[in-house]
């Protein structure tokens, strides 16, 4: 439905958008693990799988994720690395709750995760579902303070890729944290 049109609208404007990363940092920010469409539309994530790997199916065959996505046992567990602002443990959003569901997907699937984000409200949560959350000192973005961001001075990014060695480096942000990631990646070749 509008949904899942809407989803996949988004998906490809972001790629489009990140499609200019590569050309400045030197990486391929548009690599897609098993878990990255959790809680999206299965059209939106069947339509997204069809046109970036493997063979083309016909619109009977994306009905349902499990036609498409693999288990998410079916796959070696993977350690991923989640840089993500505005925080979605104290920020209420929409984000926040597909952010959540989609850890909530990881950790089913067996997957080791650490989370560092910025945000600097008081007594923000350590853990959620089991998965460490480290946080990085911030700023309030001026045009929308309710928002907490931050480009990693402390370097805490560096200090969770040296000692998790991820598979995966995934970053969510409106703002800077994406260029900060970017250079991570590179400089650690994830």
């Amino acid at each position: 439905g509008l949904m899942d049109k809407n989803a996949l609208t988004w998906t490809l404007l972001s790629g489009l958008c990140l499609a200019m990363v590569p050309e400045t940092l030197g990486f391929s920010p548009l690599a897609v693990p098993r878990a990255a469409f959790a809680g999206c539309g299965s059209l939106a994530a069947a339509q997204f799988m069809r046109s970036t790997s493997g063979p083309r199916m016909s619109s009977a065959q994306l009905t349902s994720d499990t036609e498409v996505l693999p288990a998410l046992k079916e796959t070696a567990p993977l350690k991923i690395g989640l840089m993500v602002e505005p925080t979605p443990f104290t920020h209420v959003s929409g984000y926040s709750n597909r952010y959540k569901e989609m850890l909530t997907y990881l950790q089913q699937a067996g997957d080791e995760v650490e989370i560092i984000t910025a945000d600097d409200t008081e007594s923000p949560p350590t853990e959620f579902l089991g998965f460490p959350i480290d946080y990085t000192s911030g700023f309030r973005f001026a045009l929308y303070p309710v928002i907490s961001m931050s480009v990693d001075h402390q370097l805490k990014g560096v200090k969770m890729i040296k000692r998790l060695k991820p598979d995966i480096l995934h970053v969510t942000t409106p703002g800077f944290m994406v260029l900060v990631c970017g250079i991570y990646a590179k400089m650690f070749g994830i």
